[in-house]
């Protein structure tokens, strides 16, 4: 999902003082700036670095602004415009000493990232607060509202991904088909999931729709195995690195097949993302084949999709998504504390792990593992590369978040197709973290790059306490 994301530009300039101030007459304040001509000057300055960010995102992300405040009465008097803009997040550049009007920026009701210049010239009097002011928010569990950023535009960078996720998923619809996953949260007869929903919906601001698996079954009942539905099947089996002898050629046209339908009910329901409950239910038998290579297929295009009606893992998948700006890979995770080697595993994933327009991943054109039907998607990710691992807790409360270099892949043993073994540095430690917040099933989410910082601050902004191991 695209979306244009626009950060509002602020800048702090001196005032004239006038009279007495702690017992003497001020002549200085912190900061090299002590004309208002100054702080245009690096107005100057930082837009053509911020021009360069611009250029990182593609032109997606949008500075603009520019205002200049001196005092309390100049923010508030900006205050409702700012709160009833389009504008995603404010970015204050602190040139003076504010602390006595620094908490004023809070009412613009937008996230706030301050960047301060302390070795990266000039030298701003915003240092004096610095990261005092994030401390004190802290305080009353309200430092969410604002991210601190030092001398680094490599860091600005990264917050700003964190908050072009958040954008992005203000912006998501799911559609739903068929009733959610039975034991989210460790909980039977349905009541976690449902909580589940309840929790995105409040926290998120997540819009989700329900559609039934009959009302499925018809859509693909609907659709014909067109020419273009051939010619799709054709291509993606010539380009399978192997194509495995449980392959039967009807179900994998069907496979195909329920990707178009799919695709039109998301069309239909204008929805940006979606979720399907297959496992636990007896569409695989009904429809007599599997929706695994549909999954794949609609993630490469840009469709957050995840498996078994898994709520959270559809968010974790979504978060994580939209920080990296790729798809990403959702398993059934298999932990050993006898070494520092995890293993993630699924009948389907995407093909386009390293970006949206770099190319496929290496795959076998297979079926899904438990029901030997359908066509799955078996992706061979590369040995070498540097992953994100996470794990959402069901109530959205905790993100389990580390780093690992993938060791193996298409190991083949006799579990779900998609296999990737990873190694990362504190698996005791992760494991520990998940027993505490994944209190039974959950999904693992993998996703190429370490985006582990990107993906903490955007769930710290969403008030989802990220747990870095």
């Amino acid at each position: 999902m695209k979306s244009n994301l626009k950060i509002r530009c602020m800048f702090t300039a001196p005032e004239p003082q006038t009279g007495m101030a702690q017992g003497f007459t001020p002549v200085a304040d912190w900061g090299w700036a002590s004309t208002e001509d100054e702080v245009h000057e690096e107005i100057e300055s930082v837009k053509k670095d911020l021009g360069k960010i611009e250029k990182q995102f593609n032109n997606e992300v949008k500075f603009e602004g520019w205002d200049i405040v001196r005092n309390e009465d100049e923010i508030l008097s900006k205050s409702f415009e700012i709160q009833t803009s389009d504008i995603d997040a404010v970015l204050l550049f602190p040139c003076t000493t504010n602390i006595s009007y620094m908490h004023a920026f809070l009412t613009l009701n937008k996230h706030l990232i301050v960047f301060n210049k302390e070795y990266l010239k000039p030298f701003y009097g915003g240092n004096l607060l610095g990261l005092h002011f994030d401390w004190d928010l802290n305080q009353s569990n309200r430092s969410r509202w604002v991210s601190i950023v030092t001398d680094s535009y490599d860091s600005l960078s990264r917050k700003i991904r964190a908050i072009r996720a958040i954008s992005r998923l203000k912006r998501t619809k799911i559609l739903c088909i068929g009733p959610l996953h039975q034991h989210i949260g460790g909980k039977t007869l349905r009541r976690g999931s449902y909580e589940a929903v309840r929790n995105a919906q409040e926290k998120l601001g997540l819009a989700i729709e329900f559609a039934s698996l009959e009302e499925f079954k018809r859509e693909i009942g609907k659709t014909e195995v067109s020419d273009e539905i051939k010619q799709v099947h054709k291509d993606f089996m010539e380009k399978a690195k192997e194509i495995d002898s449980s392959v039967k050629e009807k179900e994998a046209l069907e496979a195909v097949k329920v990707y178009f339908a799919w695709k039109k009910m998301i069309e239909r329901t204008n929805s940006n993302a979606s979720t399907i409950s297959c496992y636990q239910t007896k569409i695989i038998d009904e429809i007599d084949t599997t929706p695994c290579y549909a999954l794949s297929k609609l993630n490469d295009e840009g469709i957050v999709t995840g498996c078994e009606a898994d709520i959270d893992a559809l968010v974790n998948l979504l978060i994580a998504s939209y920080v990296a700006d790729k798809p990403v890979y959702m398993g059934d995770p298999i932990f050993t504390e006898a070494s520092n080697k995890m293993i993630n595993a699924h009948c389907t994933c995407p093909l386009k792990l390293k970006g949206y327009n770099k190319e496929n991943e290496p795959y076998v054109a297979t079926t899904h593992y438990e029901s030997g039907k359908g066509l799955a998607v078996q992706t061979i990710m590369e040995v070498g590369s540097e992953i994100t691992v996470t794990m959402l807790s069901p109530d959205l409360s905790a993100i389990v978040i580390t780093k690992g270099i993938i060791t193996k892949s298409d190991m083949r043993y006799p579990a779900c197709r998609v296999q990737v073994e990873f190694e990362v540095k504190n698996s005791s430690e992760f494991i520990h973290q998940c027993k505490i917040h994944i209190p039974f099933i959950g999904h693992m989410i993998n996703v190429i790059g370490d985006y582990s910082r990107e993906i903490a601050e955007a769930c710290r902004i969403l008030n989802i306490e990220p747990i870095v191991v």
